[in-house]
């Protein structure tokens, strides 16, 4: 088309490189925010992530010290975008919007990390035997008394 052009971009969060085009101008971040919300847009969305996911990569690794977690943070944020994308104001400002994101991310994969260490503790050592000789890891081995039939 006349006048238009394409952005080619790769996308950080996948194997696979995703490559799409933003027809016109360069779009600001309300206009992708809303070409996405009210249309569907996956090349409008792609572009989000194109400009912000380094970003949210790099605050997410400061706050869990892994690689590979900030990487499941960052797609959590990224689906968390995309499921609101409708329900954002107009006046908000995307960037701070993923930041609060992540740190909500990391705060949930924190919990998730420590019921999931609980739990193993739960069926490990103490926990295990109290168990098997009929207690209670959860109470500290005491078991309440069954209620009689």
């Amino acid at each position: 088309r006349p006048g238009s052009h394409q952005v080619h971009f790769f996308c950080p969060l996948g194997p696979s490189a995703a490559v799409s085009t933003v027809e016109g101008h360069d779009m600001d971040d309300r206009q992708l925010l809303r070409e996405y919300a009210d249309h569907g847009s996956e090349a409008a969305f792609a572009r989000l992530v194109d400009r912000h996911a380094r970003h949210v990569h790099a605050a997410a690794c400061r706050q869990v010290k892994d690689p590979h977690l900030a990487q499941d943070v960052t797609q959590a944020v990224f689906i968390a975008l995309a499921r609101k994308a409708s329900r954002l104001g107009s006046g908000v400002v995307l960037s701070a919007w993923l930041h609060r994101a992540t740190r909500f991310a990391v705060l949930h994969l924190a919990r998730g990390e420590a019921r999931r260490r609980a739990r193993e503790l739960a069926f490990t050592g103490v926990g295990w035997l109290l168990l098997v000789a009929g207690g209670d890891a959860r109470t500290g081995g005491t078991r309440a008394p069954e209620s009689p039939s």
